[in-house]
């Protein structure tokens, strides 16, 4: 498997996307930012000789999928790029679909992602390239290069600084750091590294708080929470965790019908660990009552009398209470 380092800095040779006719991009989760200034930089350089199209699997019907990557018009070679839709079929459809473009020969050439959990199968001959979910500050700066952007001295200072504050960002953050970095006055490099920290949400980030939370990882949880309680008014945790909680609830509900295509879009917020594993680590009963106290947390707050009542929730929570009402 080719690590996302080496990819970051090969990819930038215009024969690489000639070296095989199937890319299989393989990591934690879908990073949309990334892939999207990916294939536009791609395009516009015209590195892969045959602009990449975006094409979506759930438009295709079986005869016409197979049709489609196994004929060419006169010779003509088209370069298709996936998106995440592999990962939005049926857990049936979608190991047929992997199966097939991992041994994929041509004649065109079909770039795709996979979840890491996804199984692929041992006589695979595509090109895998693993996809860092986050990067440090030596990597940033190779994605910065794979799209051209210069950065001046000071704005290299802001970036460490950043970095410095955070060792690691997720993918997408970095690309949403480079158009920040390219707009951002320069004249306070501390100011502005703890503006940009503020509003990318780099550390502490509510997605680790969540992610804590629904591991039931209590003292992890309570290292982010005393960082992040006061970042936010009272109404705001309430919301914030009633549309985690109902979240988390209907996911487990899809996953124990086996309808992962729903449970795939309901997870949206969550943090991917829970629907890797964590969602095993809570019970549809537990969550309603959780949701529940939310309701009545929510209801006292508005008649003025909510004293500590969020954390008398938590605590509940992972001395596992609502579990046993």
């Amino acid at each position: 498997m080719m690590s996302f380092k080496t990819f970051v800095v090969d990819v930038r040779e215009k024969d690489f996307w000639q070296k095989n006719h199937s890319f299989c991009f393989r990591g934690q989760a879908y990073q949309g930012l990334f892939f999207s200034m990916l294939f536009s930089h791609l395009n516009k350089k015209n590195y892969a000789g045959v602009a990449y199209k975006k094409i979506s699997l759930d438009d295709l019907d079986q005869k016409t999928f197979y049709g489609t990557f196994s004929q060419s018009i006169l010779g003509m070679q088209t370069n298709y790029w996936f998106g995440e839709s592999i990962q939005e079929l049926s857990e049936k459809k979608r190991k047929e679909y992997v199966d097939y473009f991992v041994r994929y020969q041509g004649p065109h050439t079909v770039v795709f992602f996979v979840e890491g959990s996804e199984k692929i199968a041992a006589n695979a001959t595509c090109t895998t390239i693993a996809l860092d979910h986050v990067v440090d500050y030596a990597t940033a700066c190779q994605v910065l290069a794979l799209f051209e952007c210069s950065l001046d001295e000071r704005r290299i200072t802001l970036m460490k600084k950043v970095f410095q504050q955070s060792e690691a960002l997720p993918l997408d953050t970095v690309c949403l750091l480079m158009q920040y970095l390219e707009l951002m006055p320069t004249k306070s490099p501390d100011v502005a590294a703890d503006y940009i920290m503020n509003i990318l949400g780099a550390a502490p980030s509510l997605s680790a708080l969540t992610e804590a939370f629904f591991a039931k990882d209590a003292q992890r949880f309570f290292s982010l929470w005393s960082a992040l309680e006061k970042e936010y008014p009272e109404i705001f945790w309430i919301i914030f965790w009633s549309d985690h909680v109902w979240r988390a609830y209907n996911v487990i509900q899809f996953l124990q019908e086996k309808n992962f295509v729903q449970a795939k879009r309901m997870s949206f917020r969550l943090p991917y660990s829970f629907i890797n594993r964590d969602w095993q680590k809570n019970s549809p009963s537990e969550l309603v009552q959780a949701y529940q106290n939310l309701y009545s947390i929510d209801f006292a707050l508005k008649k003025g009398s909510s004293f500590t009542a969020l954390d008398l929730f938590y605590v509940n929570y992972f001395n596992g209470k609502f579990a046993g009402l």
